[in-house]
């Protein structure tokens, strides 16, 4: 798991999964960036925009590597530029957040 940004983060929110996976820690995306492309990994950023396809229709890379937002403000359209590809989970109906 990559972590990008605040060093801060809450381990708590992760119910123990820090404990279970290794986390790797990057300052900015521009480190990120730098690492991921000396992989193999397919960067897939989850989130709604104009270029996003809905989950049913995605058809998914060999090896990918989903990037998830701030759950207040999302991707930044750096991050958006620099992925592969996006793909949307669609949701239908009444949504509210219990968080």
């Amino acid at each position: 798991m990559f972590i990008v940004g605040s060093s801060s983060w809450h381990k708590g929110a992760t119910n123990g999964l820090n404990e279970v996976l290794k986390l790797t820690h990057f300052q900015n995306v521009n480190q990120f960036f730098s690492y991921i492309k000396k992989t193999d990994y397919n960067l897939v950023a989850v989130e709604q925009s104009e270029k996003s396809i809905s989950l049913p229709d995605f058809v998914f890379p060999k090896k990918p590597c989903f990037v998830f937002g701030n759950e207040s403000f999302g991707l930044s359209d750096e991050v958006l530029l620099n992925v592969e590809s996006v793909v949307e989970i669609p949701m239908n109906g009444y949504h509210c957040c219990g968080n």
